[in-house]
């Protein structure tokens, strides 16, 4: 596999690696704040040891991964120059379409061709043919 694809790839699998810590961001901020809107008793048993507030732990997750979601995005934007690079070598448009659409947008072949207006074959073909063209 050249390096030109390899560089695609990989683009493409952060970009889902940062949906999926978004959505996982959303998640837990909705628990933070499900469980955070519950109101406990603030009298200590006596005996018992003070625990930390039920959300603490999804706040302290929430922090955590999005400073893993930035270190994403910061790499997401200085590979996407080489990335946009790599498509515009591809000379036809209808492949170079195909590739921006699948890599820059991240888009499923299946929803390339619904916007495209052609069969998920024929765009499995495309793909084919700017791959061989980079």
């Amino acid at each position: 596999m050249s390096n030109a694809k390899r560089t695609l790839k990989k683009f493409y699998y952060l970009q889902l690696s940062i949906r999926s810590k978004r959505r996982k961001i959303a998640e837990l901020h909705e628990l933070a704040i499900s469980v955070g809107s519950f109101i406990y008793d603030t009298e200590k048993v006596r005996g018992s040891k003070e625990s930390a507030a039920p959300y603490e732990d999804k706040i302290a997750a929430v922090v955590e991964l999005e400073k893993k979601l930035a270190a994403d995005i910061k790499r997401m934007t200085l590979q996407m120059d080489k990335v946009q690079e790599i498509i515009e070598q591809v000379p036809r448009d209808k492949e170079r379409l195909v590739l921006q659409l699948r890599y820059i947008e991240c888009m499923k072949f299946e929803d390339i061709a619904k916007e495209m207006n052609y069969s998920v074959d024929y765009i499995y073909e495309l793909h084919r043919q700017a791959m061989r063209n980079i």
